[in-house]
């Protein structure tokens, strides 16, 4: 998204075209596969089915709301705002169902796998999501794409924070279980 700012900044409206259309890609496409995906290979096998069926509605919405941005360049829109960026337009879902309705699927992809997770940091993970959406939902919601995705960078600091402490768990274990095996 910074580089949407540089290029209004810089009163290229092309380069705005281009990249908020790469900012979309992962605001509407990347996040509900992603998200179910990730869930999906953490999970247990009897679990897999279900994080593959959020999967496949992620993909299903990401699509609908991605790919026709190709066939109608000004279905997207973009509006800078003093703090923020506004990216509006005309949803292929809007065609079809409320708005409202597509982003509680939306939301059920992205949010809901984490939720119901078999693990603590991942439940913990998904709390801070919601809190974040919650947060865009009551506070931002003129700019709630930018926000909620700047709310998702900062919770990216979290999913650092936790691949290190269990990695540094499993270091752990494997030493104590060699120091056990020895004695």
């Amino acid at each position: 998204e910074g580089l949407v700012w540089t290029g209004g900044e810089a009163g290229d409206m092309a380069a705005v075209g281009r990249y908020s259309l790469a900012y979309m890609f992962f605001s509407w496409l990347a996040w509900p596969v992603w998200v179910p995906i990730s869930v999906f290979f953490l999970e247990p096998e009897r679990r897999k089915p279900l994080f593959l069926g959020f999967t496949v509605m992620g993909a299903i919405l990401g699509a609908g709301l991605y790919v026709p941005y190709f066939a109608h360049q000004d279905w997207l829109t973009v509006t800078f705002l003093p703090n923020a960026i506004s990216y509006g337009g005309i949803e292929a879902f809007d065609f079809i169902v409320s708005r409202d309705f597509t982003y509680i699927v939306y939301v059920t992809a992205v949010i809901l796998p984490l939720l119901i997770a078999s693990k603590r940091e991942v439940k913990i993970f998904g709390v801070l999501v919601a809190l974040v959406f919650a947060t865009t939902a009551a506070f931002f919601s003129y700019a709630y794409v930018s926000v909620f995705c700047f709310g998702g960078a900062l919770m990216s600091l979290y999913l650092v924070g936790m691949i290190f402490w269990v990695a540094k768990q499993e270091v752990s274990k494997a030493v104590d279980g060699a120091t056990a095996a020895h004695a």
